[in-house]
């Protein structure tokens, strides 16, 4: 994967042309890049993303963003149940422990207390916060 200016790119390997191509995702827009090598595919990644970003300006409308940073589930109520007083034993808000929950599912525990340690906690509180989470887990599948 590469990234640029907050847009997403990731490339595939075609061996009977011997190039890579590659595209950006999370956008409704197809944005598509190619390259003989890194260099030129990370080049022609570059270039596809600013000309979207030119097309866009030109054309006055406003480029599709990659990511807004809000993600929308529907899930059983009991989940969401669950999930909220996961949240509460972990004396989180319920966007806080499934932002942690997912990020350390992604990256793995340090990240997830990595990530807690931007928002201004300490790690002592970090490590708390996840002692707790962890304590709940195992006492509601008790």
């Amino acid at each position: 994967m590469m990234t640029y200016k907050g847009y997403v790119g990731v490339a595939e390997v075609d061996a009977e042309d011997r190039m890579l191509y590659g595209k950006v995702i999370g956008l409704k827009d197809v944005i598509g890049f190619e390259g003989s090598d890194f260099e030129e595919l990370e080049g022609s990644f570059h270039r596809a993303v600013d000309g979207y970003l030119e097309f866009c300006a030109e054309d006055g409308v406003e480029p599709e963003k990659p990511y807004s940073g809000k993600i929308l589930i529907r899930t059983d109520p009991e989940l969401h149940r669950e999930v909220v007083r996961a949240a509460a034993a972990a004396d989180m808000s319920m966007n806080q422990w499934l932002e942690k929950t997912l990020r350390e599912r992604i990256r793995g525990p340090v990240a997830a207390i990595r990530g807690l340690l931007k928002e201004g906690p300490s790690l002592t509180t970090a490590l708390t916060e996840e002692r707790r989470a962890e304590h709940a887990r195992e006492t509601e599948k008790s």
